[in-house]
This record gives C-alpha cells, sequence and structure tokens, in this order.
C-alpha cells in the first residue's frame, strides 16, 4: 500500500511551512510520495517547501493550477491525477496530522472504506507553539484537553458505520475534505471531485453522497488519528452559499455517481508541475 499525500494550498505559506516541518521530522516514513497541489496562489509555495528538500527522503512534487476563483475541488483532483500511489490521503495544509496519523490510516483502510478524521480546532495564540521542536509535548497536551470529544465522534460515527452496512440510515458519517483518505481507484470511479465546484460549500459533501451510492462508506479513526488545525483568518467565500444551488440540482442515484467534471477528464486546462525531490521508491 503506497500512500500519496495530497495537500491543496492557497497563500498563507507560514501556515504551509509549519506542515512540510512536521510532515519531514515526523511521518515520511509512512508515505510514498508527498503532492503539493496549489490553488493559483500569490506566494511562492514551492519556495518553501524546497527550504526542506535536503531533508525530504521521499518523491515530491508541486501541481499549479491558474486562479480562477477559489477550485479546490479541482486543485485535488490535479494532485490525484499526477499521483502514483495506490491510495489517496488528503489534507489541507492547515491541518497538522497526529503522530502516526498515516501508519493507523494504513491499519484501517479498507477497500470499500473512506477513512475520516477530525480536526483538534487550535485559538489564535496556541498556532505559534505547533512551530518550534516542543511542539509534540503541547500537541499532547492539547489532545488530552479534546480526546473526550473525538471518542465522543468516533462512537456516533461507528452508529452511523454500521447501519450503512445494515442498509439504515442516512450518508453518514460525512466526508470532509480538510483530512480523509481512500484508495485511488475508489475515486477514480466516481470520478473524484467535481470540478464545477467554485467557492466554499458542498464539493465534500458531494463526494461522499456519490461513493455512498457506490457502498464505499465513511469510518472514522479519529480515535487513533486526527489533525490540528492551525487557526487562520475564515475563508472570505465561507457561508455565502456559492455552490448550494449547484449541490440541490444535482440528481444522485446509480446512474449519475461519476462527477460532472472531474478527475478522469481533460478539460485542457494547462497545469504547471513541479519536481521537487526525485527519489526512486
Amino acid at each position: 500500500m503506497k500512500i500519496s499525500l495530497i495537500i491543496p494550498t492557497y497563500n498563507r505559506i507560514e501556515i504551509t511551512d509549519v506542515f512540510i516541518y512536521q510532515l519531514v521530522k515526523y511521518h515520511q516514513d509512512d508515505l510514498h510520495e508527498i503532492i503539493i497541489s496549489d490553488d493559483g496562489s500569490e506566494q511562492d509555495q514551492v519556495k518553501v517547501i524546497e527550504k526542506y528538500k535536503s531533508e525530504i527522503k521521499i518523491p515530491c512534487k508541486a501541481v499549479r493550477q491558474r486562479n480562477k476563483g477559489f477550485r479546490s475541488a479541482r486543485a485535488r483532483n490535479n494532485g490525484a491525477r499526477i499521483s502514483t500511489g495506490d491510495y489517496l490521503c488528503f489534507l489541507d495544509q492547515d491541518c497538522i496530522p497526529s503522530i502516526d496519523y498515516f501508519k493507523h490510516t494504513k491499519r484501517f483502510a479498507r477497500s470499500n472504506r473512506f477513512i475520516i478524521t477530525r480536526p483538534i480546532y487550535t485559538k489564535k495564540d496556541e498556532k505559534e507553539k505547533i512551530c518550534d521542536d516542543s511542539a509534540v509535548e503541547y500537541l499532547v497536551k492539547l489532545y488530552e484537553e479534546h480526546k473526550k470529544h473525538l471518542y465522543k465522534l468516533v462512537v456516533k460515527d461507528y452508529i452511523y458505520h454500521i447501519g450503512k452496512h445494515l442498509g439504515i440510515g442516512d450518508m453518514r458519517p460525512k466526508l470532509q475534505a480538510g483530512g480523509f483518505s481512500l484508495f485511488k481507484d475508489k475515486f477514480q470511479s466516481v470520478n473524484g471531485f467535481d470540478d464545477n465546484y467554485i467557492g466554499w460549500g458542498h464539493p465534500d459533501d458531494d463526494l461522499g453522497r456519490r461513493l455512498y451510492l457506490m457502498k464505499i462508506f465513511g469510518f472514522n479513526i479519529s480515535h487513533r488519528a486526527w489533525m490540528y488545525h492551525l487557526w487562520h483568518p475564515p475563508e472570505p467565500s465561507k457561508g455565502k452559499g456559492f455552490n448550494k444551488e449547484y449541490y440541490k440540482r444535482k440528481i444522485y442515484d446509480l446512474e449519475h455517481v461519476t462527477a460532472h467534471i472531474g478527475v478522469n477528464d481533460d478539460t485542457g486546462e494547462e497545469i504547471e508541475v513541479i519536481k521537487i525531490n526525485e527519489v526512486n521508491r
């Protein structure tokens, strides 16, 4: 099982820096490759990553698309398109994985599952404490403060998961794009994310519903693997519902499980792929 980690980015290079630092120090041995998928940043994400080039021991590359609005769905698809692993893990640039995150992802991965991990939301003043060498101790402290909440979510989502196998319940546990994973062939079978979503909201709901139709069910492992969501100002388009009407218009049945425009489609739009570190695996 080869995990391709796909990290969608847009500006906020100081957050990307913290993510890559944590990744290089604690996680790369569990990964097949690292893919930075940028949504047309004005800031130079590649320059930040190249700072760690000598420390990165696995293949690492970046893919960039032009800035034509908030197109996180397409950015994630771009990362999946250029991946070479057989298992895809998506983590947002502001979601730092817990220690052994990817070991537990491998442990719980199944062909009929997408793995869900939930975040611990940090405060503005806590972000700085995650950026230095004492971060591990501080992250453990944060986990101890939030673990009861994470366990409650896991129990609730496990009930939903069992219900789906019994043929009851709705499309829960929900897929949240900030931290989830699944086998690449399952992602491709529904044509990945729908590129038509531009702005905040609903591309993950849409993908989750289509996966459930294919009997690929969500499974929450946040009792073993979780994320630390780094504080940042809210996304300007959040809550404005740019995608709501498109989502409501879509038909969800077995004849409509593939994205209208998705990971398997060549739209002809130019993207730039940059190899940061070439290592044979």
